[in-house]
């Protein structure tokens, strides 16, 4: 499945042929995995809940620039503001899939970036922290749904049915 993350690679030429065609969507998948194998490790010290927001805003954040690209929307680059983001997509007319947690918690999320990059120490508060997390692991389920019915369609426009798709590849 393409947005399984890989925890070990015996070549490291497929790892760089994997990451040359990995989508936003992918960068996602891969950000939140991060984000739980560290809440895993460090979900009673607050030292590293920072880190952990980080992960979570680029999930978001990817999940978001994957939408864009999908959609033939130009971005800025430097941007990590989720609801600008957002806004982006709306103004431009296409529908963004953004959960209203993600939506309502935007500029929590860039908050949390932020203070990641330009080594801000903010203390974050582990009840925030936990249903972010939550609520990012639904969102980023929802997208990966909607991915791949996205897909399935493609399929069925491609081949006629899923009968044919089915017994045909």
């Amino acid at each position: 499945m393409r947005h399984m993350v890989k925890y070990q690679h015996q070549n490291i030429g497929k790892v760089a042929t994997y990451m040359e065609h990995e989508t936003w969507l992918d960068k996602a998948v891969s950000n939140y995995h991060a984000a739980e194998l560290f809440m895993s490790r460090w979900k009673n010290d607050s030292r590293y809940f920072s880190f952990i927001g980080h992960h979570l805003q680029q999930t978001v954040e990817f999940c978001m620039r994957y939408q864009l690209e999908q959609a033939g929307i130009e971005y800025p680059d430097e941007s990590h503001e989720i609801d600008q983001l957002i806004r982006i997509g709306r103004k431009n007319g296409t529908v963004i899939f953004v959960t209203d947690y993600i939506d309502d918690h935007s500029e929590m999320f860039t908050l949390w970036e932020l203070q990641n990059s330009e080594n801000i120490y903010s203390h974050i508060e582990q009840r925030k922290l936990f249903r972010a997390m939550d609520e990012v692991r639904i969102f980023l389920g929802q997208m990966l749904d909607r991915e791949q019915k996205l897909n399935d369609k493609r399929k069925i426009s491609k081949y006629g049915s899923y009968f044919y798709w089915g017994f045909c590849e």
